[in-house]
């Protein structure tokens, strides 16, 4: 057994924290091919299953949690659960990935298959071993699977077989586990050297940070570098201010995140789109939020959708290509901020200016798409020395009854909504709630169902094969704490915003296209209202080609015209 594992077994004071690091190195030593290849892997990975229910009974509070959940979405290992037939279920985002790539292992409906015949031959007869109860459970297999395209490419496996008790039902249930090493040509140190150059670090911190990634401690690191342990400890925090991980875990899981990136890239690093970082506000709630470029770059902070959250599959590649730092919080009650009762859009403008207050930002520019613009807008409302400007994608202006003229080209569904949202404000609460409570059942069809009412053009974007698996995991993110955000949200958007358009006295770009008919109805009404609106058009697009197809287009667009119109403001 694992020494670090067997003095916190006995440490009846043992934090979070310490087990958290350590799950994390043991699962970068399972990644390793050599590791699966040699006599100690059976040994490995039990002391990796002791962890990890160690792991899961320490950490009690929330913040305790979200870290180990971090841990097992980043880590270098997808982790499955597979039934007798075959079926499957990801147990992290890694898993999810894997599933969606296709690489080695693809799914056939609910469940999964190798392409590679031996492949499958292995697998099928291993699961209907591990499938069986036993009061002795068999030792975990290692073996490997072959890549789809290149059948000499082998990945190394660790198929187990686990027992927990069900409480409910009072008796044992057994699950089959594997664990699956998707970035098997991984070089963790060449990853990391990626990372640290990224974030300007010198030679000594990049040594220190990849004898970290490998699972070393600060001890045992001033030991290997021949320092002091205080020298270290000083240069860890240099890293930590460079990198703006605050802490040693979560700086670990940034590297991991490059080297997950480097993986399914090949290509020059830069951090993983959706990884989620955590800010704590004063009133002691917390919210989650991705963030991508340089602390040096002009921020952009993009209001995601109704049904997406901080991993809306806008193109970061594409903002940081133009020196752009991109940011998406996720709003109360969404992917794992905490909720906010009885919330105002106000309300909202006030955690995210904490945000970036807490951040150092200064001043940002606001992004929005469809009906997110009452957020943006409610921001640049609130506090219009933070905002340069807004750009709104096919944006939204709020109800009134001038809408009725164009109830003959709108969807059934929002037509419902504008109506009921006018005329029976009380009954609005329910409504929505009992609406959108097919999210928690099936996010997959629930998304169907939506991409059926936001108009041809949008619906089409939606479904391209590269954009549908990231809306999709985008989805099940933000309803991950239910479905109360999801309909306070919609109760926002189609009631009275609370402010007056004419309050935001910065320029709001308008990009507008012609694939949406109801958009000229918002486009006229916000520019009737706003005090600096300017249109940027963009023909044969809604928001969606707008957000997910055509965005290095409008940020273009964008910069052309402020660099021409608006040098005060750059």
């Amino acid at each position: 057994m694992d020494t670090q594992l067997q003095r916190l077994l006995l440490d009846t004071s043992a934090e979070p924290d310490r087990i958290t690091e350590l799950l994390q190195a043991m699962a970068l030593r399972l990644s390793q091919p050599e590791q699966a290849e040699g006599v100690g892997a059976e040994a490995a990975l039990q002391d990796f299953q002791l962890a990890l229910n160690l792991a899961e009974k320490l950490c009690q509070t929330a913040a305790d949690k979200f870290r180990l959940e971090s841990v097992l979405n980043n880590m270098p290992m997808a982790m499955l659960e597979l039934g007798p037939d075959l079926s499957v279920r990801g147990t992290n985002q890694q898993a999810q990935r894997l599933l969606d790539a296709g690489v080695f292992l693809r799914r056939q409906g609910h469940s999964v298959i190798c392409d590679h015949e031996l492949s499958q031959q292995r697998l099928e007869e291993l699961v209907a071993q591990y499938s069986v109860p036993r009061a002795e459970p068999l030792p975990p297999a290692v073996f490997n699977l072959a890549s789809v395209s290149d059948p000499g490419h082998l990945v190394p496996c660790y198929l187990y077989q686990q027992s927990q008790f069900d409480l409910e039902r009072q008796q044992a249930v057994h699950h089959v586990c594997l664990l699956l090493n998707e970035n098997a040509n991984a070089t963790p140190g060449q990853n990391v050297s990626a990372y640290a150059q990224h974030h300007g670090l010198t030679a000594g911190e990049t040594e220190i940070l990849t004898l970290l990634t490998n699972g070393l401690s600060v001890n045992e690191v001033a030991k290997q570098r021949c320092k002091s342990v205080h020298t270290v400890r000083t240069q860890v925090k240099g890293i930590l201010a460079k990198t703006r991980a605050g802490r040693q875990s979560n700086l670990i899981l940034q590297a991991r995140q490059f080297v997950a990136a480097g993986a399914a890239t090949g290509a020059a690093l830069q951090p993983q789109s959706g990884a989620a970082q955590r800010f704590t506000l004063s009133d002691g709630r917390q919210i989650t939020y991705s963030d991508s470029g340089g602390p040096s770059d002009q921020v952009v902070v993009h209001c995601h959708g109704m049904f997406t959250c901080r991993l809306d599959p806008v193109d970061h590649q594409v903002f940081r290509q133009r020196g752009l730092r991109l940011i998406i919080p996720d709003r109360p009650g969404y992917g794992l901020s905490d909720p906010l009762p009885n919330h105002s859009l106000l309300d909202w403008a006030g955690d995210l200016l904490e945000l970036l207050e807490g951040l150092g930002i200064d001043r940002c520019t606001l992004l929005a798409a469809d009906f997110s613009s009452a957020f943006a807008l409610a921001v640049a409302c609130r506090a219009p020395q933070r905002v340069r400007d807004v750009i709104l994608l096919e944006g939204a202006a709020p109800v009134d009854s001038r809408l009725e003229r164009y109830e003959a080209t709108m969807p059934v569904y929002y037509k419902a909504v504008f109506l009921v949202a006018r005329r029976m404000p009380k009954l609005i609460h329910k409504a929505t709630y009992v609406a959108y409570a097919h999210f928690s059942r099936d996010p997959e069809k629930a998304l169907h169902r939506f991409i059926d009412i936001i108009g041809q053009d949008n619906s089409r974007v939606v479904r391209e094969p590269h954009i549908y698996p990231q809306i999709l995991t985008a989805v099940r993110e933000s309803i991950r704490q239910g479905i109360s955000a999801l309909s306070a949200t919609q109760i926002l958007l189609f009631s009275d915003w609370g402010f007056a358009l004419s309050a935001v006295r910065c320029p709001v770009y308008l990009v507008c296209g012609d694939a949406d008919p109801l958009a000229s109805y918002h486009r006229a009404r916000l520019e009737d209202a706003l005090v600096q609106p300017v249109l940027l058009p963009l023909a044969g697009q809604g928001w969606a080609g707008m957000l997910y197809r055509e965005i290095d287009a409008v940020l273009d667009q964008w910069m052309e015209h402020r660099i021409q119109h608006l040098p005060f403001s750059m």
